[in-house]
């Protein structure tokens, strides 16, 4: 699954994500791209969000690196 996929499956709008975050939704599309990779804090703050294992957000980037 994609981190973007990852975002459909929990209804959370890369917007909402990034007002979450207090980051730019800009960052949230390049992620969601596979573009740009978000900073290791940050993914514990999207596990955290998201209400998932950090093993699920970290598997949704590299699934998008194949």
């Amino acid at each position: 699954m994609t981190f973007k996929e990852l975002l459909k499956e929990k209804h959370i709008t890369q917007e909402a994500l990034a007002a979450s975050l207090k980051c730019s939704q800009g960052s949230v599309s390049l992620w969601c791209t596979g573009k740009s990779y978000p900073h290791i804090i940050t993914i514990f703050r999207i596990a955290e969000i998201m209400k998932v294992p950090v093993d699920d957000v970290v598997n949704c980037f590299k699934e998008q690196e194949r």
